[in-house]
């Protein structure tokens, strides 16, 4: 044991004359200006050399290692951090070595302070990128937690973190070159009053963007309609909704008009309706009208394309020269081409209906009185 603590103060000893040596020698270099410039060009030798062994020896595979793991997190800081450590490494060689060239005190304290800034800067740029890489990792979150992040919600949630670390950026950088937040912040205490009223509306599009991402209130592709327009949903944004017409006009409509309004949401019908009258002629018969009103309502609830839900086929009521019969049904499609072809199949077998069971529709009449003993009838 005490030769083992022996050995350990001997290394210690050594390496202290290790760093006592290189310490001398770098006292005689600086001495003289040309020593200076040796002692500088060396340490940017040095540093290219550490990125250079740190590149192969460490970068290369931890990327294989990545590629072969498919570690997102550890792919996303890689990606993110690429560039800045890369810059980073080349402003460090260049401060230490404008450091060994012995600049005047004046010169140190700003070549200080901008070496700060820049590694505020690099920093902010890292996580800047990563926070557009954040869509992906709530999706996997989402898919381990069991939430549901919808694709309008995380392009907000990476605006508003980016947001927040500029702001942050911005103050620390404010402190490292000493201006005063507090001070700041007080002289645009007014200046933000003002802004603060003409901005009004634009902070009530933004409360309106997120209460209709958070509230899933519709979201991209969906079918709405409200008081002033109707469409499909092709942009959210903080601002504003954008929306494609039927005759393709895109209309941009503010947030807050579409939270404070009332918004049908066509694409979340679970079924769509089917309704008309059926004016039939009033010379038929009950047994021709309750035959074929037993018949259509057999097919309909037969059908594979009609909902079972609320299947309503009935003579309700006598109109002007006919009889009305009501049909009224669900389609299990919501979409507007299937609900068309298969309203077009059922009234097509109508029409076959009624010729099988001597039916007719209607036809509108129309009787005028002509004076003297002539009485005629005009049809059309």
């Amino acid at each position: 044991m005490q030769s083992f603590y022996n050995w350990m103060l001997g290394i210690l000893h050594w390496m202290d004359g290790i760093i006592q040596a290189v310490q001398s020698i770098y006292a005689l270099m600086t001495e003289t200006w040309y020593g200076r410039i040796i002692t500088a060009f060396f340490i940017l030798v040095l540093f290219f050399l550490v990125r250079f062994l740190f590149h192969y020896l460490i970068g290369r595979p931890l990327v294989r290692w990545k590629e072969k793991n498919g570690d997102l997190a550890l792919a996303s800081i890689i990606q993110a951090f690429r560039l800045p450590f890369k810059w980073f490494w080349t402003i460090l060689a260049l401060y230490t070595a404008f450091l060994a060239l012995g600049p005047p005190a004046p010169v140190t304290i700003f070549l200080s302070r901008f070496y700060r800034s820049v590694i505020i800067i690099l920093m902010t740029w890292g996580f800047y990128n990563m926070t557009g890489r954040s869509a992906e990792w709530l999706r996997r979150l989402g898919e381990r937690q069991g939430l549901a992040f919808r694709e309008t919600l995380t392009p907000l949630i990476s605006r508003i973190l980016r947001f927040v670390l500029i702001v942050i950026a911005g103050t620390v950088l404010l402190q490292e070159f000493g201006y005063r937040i507090e001070s700041v912040i007080t002289g645009l205490g007014l200046g933000g009053l003002a802004i603060s009223l003409a901005a009004q509306d634009t902070l009530k599009n933004m409360f309106g963007g997120a209460v209709i991402l958070l509230e899933k209130t519709f979201t991209i592709g969906d079918w709405i309609e409200t008081p002033d327009v109707s469409g499909t949903v092709e942009m959210i944004t903080i601002r504003s909704t954008q929306i494609r017409t039927f005759d393709q006009g895109l209309v941009i409509v503010p947030n807050a008009n579409l939270t404070s309004g009332a918004i049908k949401n066509w694409s979340r019908m679970g079924k769509r309706r089917i309704m008309f009258n059926l004016p039939l002629a009033l010379g038929a018969t009950s047994e021709q009208v309750r035959s074929f009103v037993t018949t259509l309502r057999s097919h309909l609830k037969s059908h594979p394309g009609v909902h079972p839900d609320a299947i309503y086929v009935a003579m309700n009521q006598f109109g002007d020269g006919n009889m009305q019969v009501l049909v009224y049904f669900f389609t299990k499609t919501v979409q507007y081409d299937e609900w068309l072809l298969l309203g077009e199949e059922i009234n097509l077998y109508i029409l076959d209906l009624l010729r099988i069971h001597g039916l007719s529709l209607a036809v509108p009449v129309r009787q005028i009185w002509l004076e003297g003993d002539a009485l005629r009838e005009v049809k059309g």
